[in-house]
């Protein structure tokens, strides 16, 4: 199975924050067997800080879209 397409936006924050990530000592993440290789997964998270959903795109093994609150499309990095 060919690698799923990623937005370039997408790679350049992989890198950026999987070296941030290592510098701040790793993640660790459990249950990524459950997630299936294709089709629709839904990933709940109950995340505690701003810094969670890059750990979560950056831990994933496939390319996950955040469904967010209005204010944060307004913001002028995020917004995009």
């Amino acid at each position: 199975m060919s690698p799923e397409p990623r937005h370039p936006f997408i790679c350049l924050s992989r890198v950026a924050f999987r070296g941030i990530y290592t510098l701040l000592g790793g993640a660790y993440v459990e249950g990524l067997e459950h997630i299936p290789e294709r089709g629709a997964a839904l990933i709940c998270s109950n995340h505690l800080s701003w810094a969670d959903p890059p750990a979560i795109q950056l831990q994933l093994p496939r390319t996950c879209w955040f469904m967010a609150n209005r204010f944060l499309f307004e913001l002028p990095v995020l917004g995009r």
